[in-house]
């Protein structure tokens, strides 16, 4: 016959409540932690969508616009320094 201390669930019985308790837990912020990263993964698809379109509309846009004679050219990735 087994002794009572080799199995501690029958010496405590809210010991087995206590780890269904913990499981809970730990099963709840695994299914939270899921919720972020799917969050996380739409906002990266999202946001390379987004960023897609914008380089399209840049590359739509017509670089030799008509400057106003006298109007001096800025270079605007010059260093200001």
């Amino acid at each position: 016959m087994p002794t009572v201390a080799a199995d501690p669930i029958r010496i405590h019985p809210q010991g087995n409540l206590e780890r269904n308790n913990w499981c809970d837990r730990h099963n709840t912020i695994h299914r939270r932690l899921d919720n972020i990263q799917e969050q996380v993964e739409k906002t990266i698809y999202h946001l390379e969508s987004d960023v897609k379109s914008l380089l399209s509309a840049v590359n739509e846009i017509p670089w030799n616009v008509p400057l106003v004679p006298g109007t001096p050219l800025v270079d605007i990735f010059e260093d200001p320094s």
